[in-house]
């Protein structure tokens, strides 16, 4: 079994975070993901100045996921402390060459075990709505609906651009 080490993404990280995340949420080299929200949102997800701007911030903080043998990084997520004991979740991904073979899984489990760490006791996520086997998949690691939803941001280019005019955000939430 692959071990994996969780660490703070540096400004050095943020071409390979850039790459986890557009490949995850876009297709990577013509490839897309379970992910992959082909169909729903196009263009890409983020970007080189916008992941250099997170890891500066100190909140959010931006964590990789490295392959223990090689110290490849494999998966990203940015932790958003929301409150003293609560932390949003977002830009969890997996490199798409990774996917399947329980690297997400390991990515939730230790993001879990360094929020523990700081007494965070609620962590939470967004997943557009039409994303259904990926909500399927966040409420079998324990993120469950909360039943709050959130617009999506129609009038922010960041974010790729929608195909679709009826897109909305599920708010998921676990009790660590």
């Amino acid at each position: 079994m692959t071990e994996y080490l969780l660490d703070l993404a540096t400004p050095a990280d943020a071409d390979d975070i850039v790459r986890i995340v557009n490949g995850a949420y876009r297709g990577q080299n013509g490839t897309a993901g379970w992910t992959s929200e082909a169909g729903l949102i196009a263009g890409q997800r983020t970007d080189a100045t916008q992941v250099e701007r997170l890891i500066g911030a100190g909140n959010p903080t931006v964590l990789v996921m490295r392959d223990g043998d090689t110290g490849r990084i494999v998966a990203t997520v940015c932790a958003d402390r929301l409150a003293a004991d609560r932390t949003e979740l977002g830009m969890l991904s997996v490199d798409v060459a990774w996917q399947g073979g329980g690297a997400g899984k390991r990515l939730i489990a230790l993001t879990e075990a360094w929020l523990r760490e700081r007494d965070v006791t609620v962590a939470s996520m967004t997943v557009v709505h039409a994303r259904t086997e990926l909500i399927a998949w966040y409420g079998r690691q324990g993120y469950l609906p909360n039943g709050e939803t959130v617009a999506f941001p129609y009038d922010d280019p960041a974010v790729g651009r929608p195909l679709r005019d009826d897109l909305y955000f599920v708010v998921l939430e676990k009790r660590l």
